[in-house]
């Protein structure tokens, strides 16, 4: 049922909501225009390669959206796809809710040129096509030939300067458009409910390229009470539910609650000349509502809608009797400079069309547009600033580094011993054949390099060296090597903010998370199988709370004893790790395997898929501002693509789940919750502790060394001293009593 303030909602004026004065011009915003660097990098590569001295016009396409920032208007931007067929950028823009606004682009080839071109000629020559578009009805079929506008450029390639000029063209009346009172679309509908928002995103859906369209309040509609159609139906919607019913709607780029913004202009234009608007009430009125939106949404509070009269066009004593190839009005729309005086705009790329400074305008433009409207709370100084240890250089570390760089990380070490082998490039996407030749160069540094010549501005190393693990015994000989290896591992872990473990065996991941969870340290595990993979961040207590794991246990650890308690967790609270799943500690995985169980047997298209989500799971980590480890939500084993959480996410980019579990034969992907094990062989208290030699200040670097040579030795080592070996045995045992005496010989 409709609600009953929704029954009038097609008066102009609600109670209580105070019009403005009446019977005032309405005026309008003026386009801004905001040209991107690679525009001007795109101009000059087209006049130097296509161009020539030919002054001919080019069309190209600015890019604008509605409002969605109090405090900044939405401009006409112009970049490289500017240049482009709308159809080859559109399905990209329109996602993102940006419009298209077609325009002509004349280069001249010298300053002289420029100055002295005749502006007032190619001012008409814009209006006249709007006015052709009015008249004809084509704007009531395609709104955005309303948007039309020219820009007049120079481009000095020598000092990488261009000076330019747009002119967004309109029709100036004989009679000026009057406001009669301006309220917020929430008051004027009388409710603040989703069929509003509703409609409009089913209109945009379906008429995606339309950026005004009619709006009907009438309960003799299909929705009871509001419902959005094309523009051109106007007319025929007047005559169905009545004019003072039909009203129209457009994305308005002003931010200003008193004026609409200049695209509204030519839009008042068409109805003044095509409409059958409202003549009840004397002058001929009609309600514009001007869309404006927040956090992705049509906002009932910031949308306006103006109730305004049209004034009536006469040509020579008859109305609507026009001639779409004689525009008898004049035409107005130059763009005023920064001064605010009519005058051109120059920008100087000097300095930033170096090409590696190009380049770092290029990689971030994403990132800030992401800032500027969709996600203003990302922090890219916090991401770029992030420094991430990637061990192991492999599949999945080409595919974390390569996505961790789009999103404007520039601190990378890469930790690897192999060296690049004729079968890695084809799979890892940072090695090339040349790598591969004389032996093969280091992975590591391999990676590095290549890091470096795909964007300059990264600061990436890479360390070449083994990771000790358990089940593989330390020789004497070696014993200095292995300790020097796990010192180098600690510091390195030590300096950066954040680990990726991306290792082929399941022993090589030991070290690096029992180092992590000693240091709190943020880690995350990649894994992959034939067809499916493996992403999970391992459970942090927070900055400070590093005494929790000390008084967890309260058995202190003079020296390595021949039994040890089994602790609960000190934290319950605490996420697991990779190994917490475990019974058994990491042994040696590769000793008498044969070759395919030796090598990682991967679908191809699982590491990127895999690396993309470890990548995206660092940073929705790095935006959660509470304190401690990010909630990983209550929901275990839910799948992912219907995963619905009653929760606000803890971070602007949504939920940071502990465990993603995908399988690519199936298609699916599972979120999972884990606490901590109290047994664990990598993150337990007890492991922790013999790890660091001790608590507090009883530790010491000799028991430390032998913890961790023990380890290295015998796996089962790590079974005895977290209680794994009891729990065995208390399991055959309960086996071995409910066995079938029938079968027995005594």
């Amino acid at each position: 049922p409709v609600p009953a303030s929704a029954r009038a909602m097609a008066s102009p004026v609600s109670p209580g909501d105070p019009p403005s004065s009446p019977d005032q011009v309405l005026k309008f915003e003026p386009w801004q225009s905001a040209v991107d660097p690679t525009f001007w990098a795109e101009l000059a590569r087209r006049k130097l390669d296509n161009f020539g001295l030919r002054e001919d016009p080019v069309p190209i396409d600015g890019l604008f959206a509605c409002s969605m920032h109090a405090e900044v208007s939405s401009p006409v931007a112009l970049d490289k796809r500017s240049f482009e067929t709308w159809t080859s950028v559109a399905n990209d823009a329109l996602a993102t809710g940006q419009q298209r606004a077609p325009g002509t682009l004349r280069n001249v080839n010298t300053f002289e040129r420029f100055k002295e071109y005749d502006r007032g000629a190619m001012l008409d020559e814009s209006a006249d096509a709007v006015w052709r578009a009015v008249v004809s009805g084509d704007a009531a079929r395609d709104p955005h030939l309303l948007n039309q506008f020219h820009v007049l450029t120079f481009a000095d390639l020598k000092k990488w300067h261009f000076t330019y000029w747009f002119a967004f063209p309109t029709v100036k009346l004989p009679e000026a458009v009057r406001v009669v009172a301006t309220q917020a679309l929430g008051t004027f509908l009388g409710f603040q409910e989703d069929p509003v928002e509703t409609s409009f995103t089913k209109f945009e859906q379906h008429a995606c390229d339309a950026f005004a369209w009619c709006v009907v309040t009438s309960e003799n509609t299909p929705q009871k009470g509001f419902m959005s159609f094309p523009l051109h139906e106007f007319n025929s919607l007047a005559s169905e539910y009545g004019p003072e019913n039909v009203h129209v709607a457009f994305m308005d780029s002003s931010r200003n609650p008193d004026h609409p913004g200049w695209s509204a202009r030519n839009l008042l234009l068409l109805a003044s000349l095509t409409f059958d608007v409202d003549k009840k009430k004397g002058p001929r009125s009609l309600n514009l509502i001007a869309t404006r939106k927040r956090n992705g949404k049509v906002s009932l509070r910031h949308s306006m809608v103006f109730h305004v009269t049209l004034p009536t066009i006469a040509v020579g004593g008859e109305l609507h009797k026009l001639d779409p190839e004689k525009r008898p009005f004049p035409a107005v729309g130059w763009e005023l400079n920064p001064k605010g005086r009519a005058g051109p705009r120059r920008a100087d790329l000097g300095e930033s069309m170096d090409p590696t400074r190009l380049a770092v305008a290029a990689a971030e433009l994403n990132l800030k547009l992401m800032r500027w409207r969709l996600l203003p709370e990302l922090d890219l100084a916090k991401i770029s600033k992030t420094k991430c240890l990637l061990i192991g250089a492999g599949t999945l570390g080409c595919s974390v580094a390569r996505c961790l760089l789009g999103w404007g990380v520039r601190e990378f070490t890469f930790v690897d011993n192999g060296k690049v082998s004729f079968s890695n490039p084809v799979r890892q996407s940072l090695f090339e054949f040349s790598d591969c030749l004389a032996g093969g160069k280091p992975k590591a540094t391999a990676a590095a390099d290549a890091l470096a010549r795909i964007f300059p501005s990264v600061n990436a190393t890479g360390v070449d060296m083994s990771i000790p693990m358990p089940g593989h015994p330390v020789s004497p000989n070696e014993t200095e090597k292995v300790l020097r290896d796990v010192a180098t591992l600690e510091k390195l872990i030590a300096e950066h903010d954040v680990v990726f473990c991306l290792t082929d065996t399941r022993e090589s991941r030991w070290l690096p998370t029992l180092i992590a969870s000693a240091t709190d340290t943020l880690l995350i595990n990649c894994a992959l199988g034939f067809d499916s993979y493996l992403v999970m961040r391992h459970g942090r207590f927070g900055v400070g709370d590093e005494k929790n794991i000390d008084d967890g246990d309260k058995e202190t650890v003079p020296s390595l004893p021949e039994t040890a308690a089994s602790p609960e967790p000190s934290c319950p609270e605490k996420l697991g790790c990779y190994f917490c799943n475990d019974v058994m500690a990491p042994g040696n995985s590769t000793n008498d395997r044969t070759l395919d169980q030796q090598c990682t047997v991967t679908r191809p298209g699982l590491a990127p898929i895999a690396g993309a989500l470890a990548a995206e799971m660092l940073v929705a980590t790095l935006h959660w501002a509470g304190s401690g480890d990010v909630p990983a939500g209550n929901e275990t084993g839910s799948q992912a693509n219907s995963h619905q959480q009653s929760t606000t996410p803890p971070t602007c980019l949504g939920y940071v789940p502990h465990q993603i579990r995908g399988n690519l034969s199936t298609h699916t992907q599972l979120l999972f919750n884990a606490p901590a094990f109290g047994k664990c062989t990598a993150c337990s208290d007890v492991v922790v502790n013999l790890f660091r030699g001790g608590q507090g200040d009883d530790r010491n670097e000799k028991r430390k060394t032998e913890f961790l040579l023990a380890a290295f030795a015998d796996p089962t080592f790590l079974e005895d001293k977290t209680g794994l070996t009891k729990v065995h045995e208390d399991a055959d045992a309960v086996e071995w009593l409910h066995s079938d005496d029938e079968l027995d010989d005594f």
